[in-house]
């Protein structure tokens, strides 16, 4: 049995054994600006559970039709995507409790067992025919992307994972997502994706989002 955290439900603070809806938490395996991610057991079958850090339940209403909009623009992102490597999206909900009135959006995902692609690139030392497969292979899953008009926005090494069964990549964590039919809803003037990952386009602030999924990708094996 897990001990009850002091502090109240936590998002990053979910502990091996306690329960979100369904399912039954393993144990963490990464956080981040976004959210956290979990590896969640139901009915004997692995998922990954991503929850937000953002208590819809402490927002006023502006405020929470705002986040709410950003949870629903991943999970259509997500749900309109069928490409072997492109992670599968399984359901969504919010958190909900008898002893707590905090409510946190969360995904239930596909459980991908691999690496960091850069990760992946160190240890593995792939052959070029072998890197060039794995860079087709995430060029096909881009393409498929842009072609119902979704941009991931922050493609980069940490959000593509390579199966350790068959090396074969997948593109997880679309947090900040954006299908092109959809309103936005950043703050203006605010900024969206990983610095270090960014195209020259996106810092001279040209409209192209396919280009700011195409050069990280087109830089990501040269990068430490």
């Amino acid at each position: 049995m897990s001990t009850p955290n002091p502090k109240g439900f936590d998002p990053t603070y979910i502990l091996p054994g306690e329960q979100v809806g369904y399912y039954q938490i393993e144990r963490l395996i990464g956080r981040g600006g976004m959210g956290a991610t979990y590896i969640v057991v139901r009915d004997g079958l692995r998922y990954a559970l991503k929850i937000g850090l953002t208590n819809l339940a402490g927002l006023n209403p502006k405020q929470r039709r705002e986040e709410e909009a950003r949870f629903r623009r991943e999970v259509a992102a997500l749900s309109g995507l069928d490409h072997p490597h492109i992670v599968t999206v399984r359901g969504h909900d919010f958190t909900s409790s008898a002893a707590s009135a905090a409510s946190y959006p969360y995904l239930i995902m596909e459980y991908v067992e691999g690496s960091p692609l850069l990760t992946w690139r160190k240890d593995r030392k792939p052959s070029l025919r072998l890197l060039l497969t794995v860079f087709a292979q995430l060029g096909g899953a881009l393409q498929t992307m842009h072609r119902l008009q979704i941009f991931h926005r922050d493609l980069k090494s940490d959000n593509v994972l390579v199966r350790t069964e068959n090396d074969e990549p997948v593109v997880i964590d679309f947090g900040i997502a954006r299908p092109l039919s959809t309103q936005t809803v950043t703050r203006a003037f605010s900024v969206v994706g990983t610095m270090h990952s960014w195209s020259p386009e996106y810092c001279q602030y040209m409209s192209s989002q396919a280009m700011e999924d195409g050069q990280p990708f087109v830089n990501t094996p040269q990068a430490d």
